[in-house]
Formats: C-alpha cells, sequence, structure tokens
C-alpha cells in the first residue's frame, strides 16, 4: 500500500509538470514533495568583488563560467545562488580554486556543495583561464586531400599502400609489378601548393628483392626511410626490411633484417614456417634512431616478430613474442581460429612511454584497441562500444602544445581525439571511454571516401610529426589515397576576446 501510493503521488507529479507551460523550479530536485530540499539555479561567482553569471546544466551537475585573466587571486571564490528555501546553502562561503599557472595548467575543476538539513548535493564548477587553451587550433586546419584518385597510384588493384610522412617527405610505397611506378617519395612543400605538384623521387631498389612483393609497407621518420618485403613462407622467402636515408637517394638501400625461421630467437613450437609476414610492418624508431620493429603474422597467426633497432639502421637478433588473449571475444577468435587483430596489426608506442604501445587493425570479430607492453602483455582493452574494426585502426597517442592526442583510422575516416582527462596513459583511455559524447566526438576528422576493411584493402596507416607550431597528421588507406592535416598552435587570446566555448554551452543543455 505503502508504494502504490509513492508511486501514484509520482504519476501526479508528472502529469501536473507536463499540463503546465513551466514546471516550477522544485523539479529540479527528484523528491519535490520532501523537504530539505538541494537543487540551486542562478549560479554567480565573486572573484576579487567582481562577479561572472554561470551557467549550467543540472542533469550533469556541471556549472560553467566565462574565462578569467591570468593572474586572478581565486584562492577564496565565493558563490552565489537562488535555492528553493531560505535553509538551503553552499557548505562553505569561500572555495579555493587556486589553479597551477606555473606548472602549466589553464583550468580548473572541484566540487561544491548544496546542504539542507540532512541532505546535500554535489555540483562540478569549471574556472578557466583567458589564455590559450593547450593543443592545435583545428579551425585554422588546412587540409591536402589526396584520395579518391586524386593520386594515380592509389588504384583499385591496391598496389600503392599506405603512405607515411615526415617533415620534408611523404612516403609512397607501391608494390613493385611490371609496368608499374616504384616506391617513392614526394616533397611536402609540393603537395602544399595550388594546386599540389606530384614530382616523384624513386628510391633505388638496387638489391630489393624476394617474397611475393619486394615492397609492401613502409614508413618514413626523420628522413630515414623503411620499406618492407611480404614474405608469405618462411624460410623460403624470409621477411626482408631495407633502409634509406633521404640525404643520400642515389645509394642502394641497406638490408637491415632478414628475418627466416632460423633468424629467429624463442620461436614458438613448431617455429614460423609458412606464416605470412610484412602485410603491415610496424616502425616505432624515435628520431634518435632507437627503437622497435614489429611484425605480425597474418590470420590464424598470434606469432609477432620484434627487432630491436639502434643508430637507426642497427638491429639486434630478431625475436619473438605471442600476442596475449582477448577473452572477451569469445571461444571462436582464440588460436587456433582467427585472430581479431588479422594481418594488419599496428603497434605503436605511445609518445613519452618506454614500454607503452597501442595494438590496433583490422580484424574478425570486434578487433578491439589494446594498451599493451613491449612483451605482448594487454594493459587495457577497449570496450566494443568505442572500438572495433571500423573505428581506431593504427591508433596513436602523442601531445602537442600541451594536449594529449589519440589519432586513427575511423572507419573511412582520419580522426584525432583529444584524451582531456587522466593521468596515465589506461585512466585517459578509460576517461575517453567512460565519458559522455563531449569526449568522444573527434576534435577534427576528415573522409577518405569510400574506405571499407575487407581483406583486400584493410591495410591503412595514420601517422603524425610535428614542429613547436605545426602539427601534421597523415592517414592513408590502400587502393584509396592519402590525407594530411596541418594544424597550428593555439594563439594568445586578446584581453576580452569572445568566449566561443561559454557562450555556445547554450546549444549543449545550459542555461
Amino acid at each position: 500500500m505503502k508504494n502504490t501510493y509513492k508511486y501514484t503521488g509520482f504519476l501526479f507529479a508528472f502529469l501536473l509538470c507536463f499540463g503546465a507551460t513551466t514546471c516550477s523550479e522544485e523539479s529540479y530536485d527528484p523528491n519535490p514533495g520532501e523537504a530539505f530540499l538541494v537543487s540551486v539555479r542562478n549560479v554567480r561567482m565573486i572573484v576579487e568583488g567582481e562577479m561572472y553569471q554561470g551557467k549550467m546544466n543540472e542533469n550533469k551537475k556541471d556549472i560553467q563560467f566565462p574565462k578569467i585573466e591570468p593572474g586572478t587571486n581565486l584562492s577564496a571564490v565565493r558563490f552565489r545562488g537562488s535555492f528553493p528555501d531560505d535553509n538551503a546553502q553552499f557548505d562553505s562561503e569561500t572555495y579555493d580554486f587556486t589553479i597551477d599557472e606555473a606548472g602549466g595548467a589553464t583550468e580548473i575543476k572541484k566540487v561544491i556543495t548544496v546542504v539542507n538539513g540532512k541532505r546535500f548535493r554535489d555540483y562540478f564548477v569549471t574556472i578557466r583561464l583567458n589564455t590559450p587553451p593547450p593543443g592545435a587550433d583545428f579551425n585554422k586546419a588546412k587540409v591536402y586531400n589526396f584520395s579518391e584518385g586524386r593520386y594515380p597510384e592509389y588504384t583499385a588493384d591496391l598496389i600503392a599502400r599506405p603512405a607515411d610522412m615526415d617533415l620534408n617527405h611523404v612516403l609512397i610505397p607501391v608494390r613493385t609489378t611490371a609496368g608499374r611506378r616504384q616506391s617513392h617519395l614526394l616533397l611536402l612543400e609540393d603537395l602544399k601548393k595550388t594546386p599540389p605538384v606530384f614530382t616523384p623521387i624513386d628510391l633505388n631498389m638496387t638489391g630489393v628483392t624476394g617474397g611475393t612483393f619486394d615492397c609492401n609497407s613502409g614508413r618514413i621518420i626523420n628522413g630515414h626511410v623503411y620499406i618492407n618485403n611480404l614474405a608469405t613462407n618462411l624460410p623460403t622467402s624470409p621477411l626482408r626490411i631495407y633502409h634509406w636515408n633521404t640525404a643520400n637517394l642515389d645509394a642502394p638501400p641497406d638490408l637491415i633484417a632478414n628475418c627466416g625461421t632460423t633468424s629467429v630467437a624463442d620461436q614458438p613450437d613448431g617455429g614460423l614456417a609458412g606464416i605470412r609476414f610484412g602485410d603491415y610492418v610496424s616502425y616505432e624508431i624515435n628520431s634518435r634512431g632507437s627503437g622497435t620493429i614489429f611484425a605480425k603474422g597474418n590470420f590464424n597467426s598470434w606469432e609477432t616478430i620484434k627487432i630491436g633497432v639502434s643508430g637507426f639502421t642497427t638491429t639486434g637478433t630478431p625475436g619473438y613474442i605471442q600476442m596475449a588473449e582477448d577473452t572477451g571475444l569469445g571461444a571462436a577468435f582464440i588460436p587456433p581460429n582467427k585472430s581479431h587483430w588479422y594481418s594488419w596489426a599496428v603497434f605503436s608506442q605511445v609518445e613519452g612511454q618506454s614500454d607503452e604501445f597501442l595494438l590496433s587493425g583490422w580484424g574478425e570479430g570486434t578487433g578491439r584497441t589494446a594498451l599493451m607492453d613491449s612483451k605482448g602483455k594487454v594493459l587495457y582493452h577497449m570496450t566494443a562500444a568505442t572500438s572495433g574494426k571500423t573505428l581506431m585502426n593504427s591508433a596513436r597517442i602523442f601531445t602537442f602544445n600541451g594536449m594529449r592526442y589519440m589519432v586513427a583510422m575511423n572507419g573511412s575516416s582520419l580522426s584525432i581525439f583529444a584524451l582531456r582527462l587522466g593521468e596515465t596513459t589506461e585512466e585517459a583511455l578509460k576517461a575517453y571511454e567512460e565519458g559522455d559524447v563531449m569526449y568522444q566526438t573527434a576534435a577534427f576528422s576528415v573522409s577518405l571516401g569510400t574506405v571499407t576493411y575487407a581483406a583486400a584493402n584493410a591495410a591503412v596507416h595514420a601517422g603524425f610529426v610535428k614542429t613547436d607550431d605545426t602539427l601534421y597528421v597523415i592517414g592513408s588507406a590502400a587502393g584509396n589515397g592519402f590525407v594530411i592535416i596541418e594544424a597550428p598552435k593555439t594563439e594568445e587570446t586578446e584581453p576580452g576576446a569572445p568566449d566561443e566555448y561559454f557562450e555556445g554551452l547554450d546549444e549543449k543543455g545550459y542555461i
């Protein structure tokens, strides 16, 4: 009987509110019939005698204010608001919202609480400084689009492989076949011209031979070019990796790795014989020439060849790691069945972290992106809801101008996501996944057209390169082409300049 009365009361309140033009302000409280109401509206902030009118979203319990000038004393911020009765109030007369400006912080988010008798309610308040936000200004981004037939080598025959870039060149790896252009470079400055100028710089292919295709995938890193073949039958057809230096492109390449079963240490039972390698090889080498090369076997193989690199061309004895199982996909995707990372697994080192790599790629099942260490141990799996075989392929994490970003081939688009929250990489990925759509929406995205992730053309690549002032991001897909995004860092803002973020909150449900 008691429950019947309770639910009847709720229904009456709902019908009363529905029939009226507007509801009373008590509708902000989940139990409008109770005492000790703890809602607040019309929140104002008082700092150094200056009053700022806030905007709030009651559903999110989120309160935002216009930007304030750097150097403002935020150690004793006062808040005022409209309460449902005279007994409701904030739990403190003043709050310390001091921002660590010396540490580079430009905003702070803290909780303030409304109390009324035995009840309370928390609200999240964000205060921002009138300084340039971290990261890139994508409102000023330039896009150089060479997808959907705009570059002649990217055709349905999938001869041209995924493209990569450094600050001077774009690399186009090409499966060398009779009558076709060989792997080559393009000058970045030529591609930025209007109209763009295509003047291929052919790589010296002396000694490049072996495999089903002698060129199949590659990267360019700080003037150093790496290309590998497609090896479909070790040891008869070894995985071969070549190196060119853009300072001397007339010279033949260095053969820096020649991986057959006899040269791979710690092999699994039965060795690596018969496994196909080279559909995609990850060259995670820093600007000083140190790093690791990863090459995962294709299809039902979970074996991955791992090669250490120093001085750009010195390689250690190839080793082996076995990918960890993703039991969340079910038994159908655990060896000896097909691997969900398939043939195009991408290992990308998280910038600034010595032993953190993102693992992504096209695959069976959901193809979930994972954070792992260099030994293949999975540290965190992204969920199927935010990553899958049409999302987060070739994912990479880096920072630019104080902002952490994740770039990926996101379905048919090259997308850049701002990872605004989290101290560690794992925390940042969790915050991205668990946050609302505001955090999961790409900061910038460019379509490459009708890219489909099928076994025929799942070879994609996303990469980045940067100076202190400019960020370049490249995305490409075999058979489709490539896109380059150029974005400057955010600029200083003038005192009194419009606060576009605050003004745009009205469209996001803030009043």
